[in-house]
């Protein structure tokens, strides 16, 4: 009986530390081409000069990143939105992705996918990344600080910033 018992919760032990070793721990320029979950903690990377390069980039079909609640922080060194810089997630192509339980703040994008089919979205906050300082007051309105819808036609938003 004791020998059972002894099987038993080893078993149990095994399975619990096999659980605990799958879990990745994001590092920059980190490539992802299968499901992962991530190791649950506060992740201080920058990204780069510029959009170019993800901290993270997905590639592939029925992928399901687990991100565990945790926090991206990029621009570690500014202080203001307007200052932020790099993208965080990239994921080109591919179907069936779905993103969920993350946070991602300080960036200049946090998130770009371009010709996903069937992306999920789930329990992810991709707020408090750039922000353009405007030169309008309550006062008077600056026209520097309005945008032209028409000249898109090369992403010019991009040098907007936005979360997603």
């Amino acid at each position: 009986m004791n020998q059972r018992i002894f099987s038993f919760i080893s078993l149990l032990l095994l399975s619990a530390i096999s659980l605990q070793a799958q879990e990745i721990a994001i590092q920059k320029n980190m490539i992802v081409k299968k499901s992962i979950k991530v190791k649950k903690t506060v992740y201080k990377i920058d990204g780069s000069g510029n959009i170019d390069k993800a901290v993270i980039e997905i590639e592939g079909d029925n992928i399901v990143v687990d991100f565990n609640n945790c926090e991206l922080r990029g621009s570690n060194t500014k202080k203001k939105p307007d200052e932020y810089f790099g993208l965080a997630i990239h994921i080109n192509g591919g179907t069936n992705i779905t993103i969920k339980n993350l946070t991602v703040k300080g960036y200049k994008i946090g998130l770009v996918a371009k010709n996903v089919k069937g992306l999920h979205i789930d329990n992810c906050n991709l707020s408090y990344n750039y922000r353009q300082h405007l030169n309008s007051t309550q006062e008077k309105e600056d026209i520097s600080d309005w945008m032209s819808y028409h000249h898109n036609e090369k992403d010019e938003w991009l040098c907007y910033g936005a979360a997603m």
